[in-house]
């Protein structure tokens, strides 16, 4: 199993990918635990790429959760997978966890998952964590260099505000949160794609879903980001066909 672990302030997103079986259950916790402490409100477990959870992993996940609970954190599971979520049926645990999917939780993904806030990527088999500069040097970094540093903390606050506000139903102020960062960065790929997604809730703005999703796209191909052009890609398909 992989575990990719990113920070943002008092958000905590660990994406995981592969298998939580047995074996692997003490190296999920290893690597989650230390960034659950005092200060960390929300913990955001993606398992849209895990494809099997055993007994001891449904185990380990509620060890999480109580851990979680302890540091008056919340706990959610993230687009569990079609198998993943059968067995959290089953076995009657769907009822315990907060479950997101859908397009509400591709927008924390988008929100949290950046480049900027990875600070450690991990396999089973104990391979050394990045650190986030280590990271950020590694790869093409989303976020534009020629902001300065209060600037960037703008844009993280006008983010996690118009995450809230989509959270409450209140597309139109969510809408003027992202409009903002776009203002100080038209080429933001988290924004952008972020209010795609939330034009997307409103019939009447599918259009404009149309509109910033040819944005995306065009941000997208000039930073050979593969995942975002394909994703573009699909809504604007699924757009097209509504249209």
């Amino acid at each position: 199993m992989k575990l990719n672990l990113y920070m943002s302030d008092d958000s905590m997103y660990v994406e995981a990918i592969g298998r939580i079986i047995l074996d692997e259950c003490e190296h999920l916790k290893t690597i989650m635990l230390p960034y659950m402490g005092k200060g960390v409100s929300q913990v955001y477990l993606n398992l849209n790429n895990v494809d099997f959870i055993d007994s001891a992993g449904l185990g380990a996940l509620v060890s999480l959760k109580m851990t979680a609970s302890r540091n008056k954190a919340r706990l959610v599971l993230l687009a569990p997978s079609k198998q993943v979520m059968e067995i959290l049926m089953v076995s009657k645990l769907d009822s315990i966890f907060d479950i997101i999917d859908g397009s509400d939780a591709e927008l924390i993904k988008a929100s949290l998952a950046i480049e900027e806030n990875l600070v450690k990527e991990a396999e089973a088999n104990g391979a050394a964590g990045l650190s986030q500069a280590d990271a950020s040097a590694a790869h093409h970094s989303q976020a534009a260099v020629h902001l300065n540093k209060g600037q960037k903390e703008q844009i993280d606050q006008w983010c996690r505000t118009a995450l809230e506000l989509m959270r409450q139903g209140d597309y139109e102020k969510a809408a003027a949160e992202y409009q903002k960062v776009l203002e100080l960065d038209p080429e933001y790929l988290p924004a952008l794609n972020n209010l795609a997604i939330l034009y997307e809730k409103k019939p009447s703005w599918y259009t404009k879903a149309m509109e910033q999703w040819e944005k995306v796209l065009h941000v997208s191909q000039k930073l050979g980001d593969q995942k975002h052009i394909a994703r573009a890609e699909k809504h604007l398909s699924s757009l097209r066909e509504i249209d």
